[in-house]
């Protein structure tokens, strides 16, 4: 995929903002860079086909069900960013769209490229990623396509600061709990999982510098808070 890309359009990959992406993500180790590249145009390729290798994925590039996705709010930026000024990135699963799994990567593709291309502090200083499956927000799919998400959040160019797992199921804590366990040493220092209610897990998530009141969801009665989607 990648040497289809530079026949395509070489300037769009060697364009140098495009690979301080990778780099930066990378802590500017630049063999871990090229490999994350080569994996980045691979995913690209899956999800868009090779005709749109070598350009920038836009809004018009996305078909029905891919903004479906979007609008629905299953993947979404939170309002205000955290404690140190990072991005806050929320997937709310109990929001999944009843569409192909393939259109809710290319939505997230798209969401997640498009902040990091507007924003150097956030290819700087990472994203912060809340996975929330409490109540009603539980994945509506039981995990379909958790393989493909798996390849979006190891290719594309994010440097994740932090992961938190929230979940109001004893059986699935215990699962993420012995999961994090035989994670990498450096994975495992990022993630945290969250047991509880809406108010406990969204407390918890404060003392982690997640700003109080821009969650999506209300804390008391699992009703969505428009004014923050």
């Amino acid at each position: 995929a990648y040497d289809i890309a530079w026949k395509e359009n070489s300037a769009y990959v060697s364009d140098r903002n495009l690979r301080l992406m990778f780099l930066r993500c990378n802590r500017y180790n630049s063999k871990a860079a090229a490999e994350q590249m080569i994996k980045f145009f691979e995913l690209k390729k899956f999800l868009f086909g090779a005709e749109k290798l070598a350009k920038d994925i836009v809004i018009q590039d996305l078909s029905a069900d891919d903004k479906k996705c979007l609008e629905e709010g299953f993947c979404q930026l939170l309002s205000n960013k955290d404690a140190i000024n990072r991005t806050v990135v929320m997937f709310l699963p109990g929001l999944r769209s009843l569409v192909p799994v393939e259109s809710e990567a290319r939505a997230q593709f798209y969401l997640l490229m498009r902040t990091l291309r507007k924003s150097e502090d956030t290819q700087r200083m990472g994203m912060i990623s809340i996975i929330y499956a409490v109540g009603e927000y539980q994945d509506r799919k039981k995990g379909v396509g958790i393989s493909v998400f798996g390849r979006l959040a190891t290719s594309l160019p994010i440097p994740w600061a932090g992961i938190h797992m929230c979940c109001d199921d004893f059986k699935e804590y215990v699962v993420m709990r012995g999961v994090i366990t035989v994670l990498p040493a450096f994975v495992r220092a990022k993630f945290r999982v969250h047991l509880g209610t809406h108010m406990e897990v969204q407390y918890a998530l404060r003392g982690f510098g997640i700003p109080a009141g821009s969650i999506p969801v209300s804390p008391t009665n699992s009703a969505p808070l428009l004014q923050n989607h």
